[in-house]
């Protein structure tokens, strides 16, 4: 019974979209514009904030930024370092066993001439 119920429904679905091909062209493109940026995200988060760093004692590695003031009653934000900002901590700061800087990059990858490249995210 459940079956030919949705029998039912998926052909009245095909033929309302066969009847209005403006319409469905429209809502296909959309979807398939959400799920691709949805994917994008969810690769960029992955990348950056769900794996874990394959490095010893990762948990007492931190992030250091700038603090950059903003007018009128916007609270500071931060923002990445300048590289000469970069040298100044790395030379002066006593706190830390070390310093690296780093930036995040998008590049195309393939394993062979012959295969389509992909997207992929990493730090240089």
């Amino acid at each position: 019974m459940m079956i030919g119920t949705l029998w039912q429904d998926l052909k009245h679905g095909a033929r309302m979209l066969r009847k209005n091909p403006g319409f469905s062209l429209v809502a296909m493109l959309s979807i398939a514009i959400g799920v691709g940026a949805n994917a994008a995200m969810f690769s960029l988060a992955d990348t950056l904030v769900l794996r874990p760093l394959t490095v010893p004692r990762a948990s007492e590695f931190v992030t250091v930024t700038a603090v950059v003031p903003k007018s009128g009653f916007a609270s500071p934000t931060s923002a990445a370092l300048s590289y000469p900002d970069y040298q100044d901590v790395r030379d002066q700061a006593s706190s830390f066993a070390g310093l690296v800087a780093f930036r995040i990059v998008v590049v195309s990858y393939a394993d062979r001439a012959d295969q389509a490249a992909q997207r992929m995210f990493g730090r240089a």
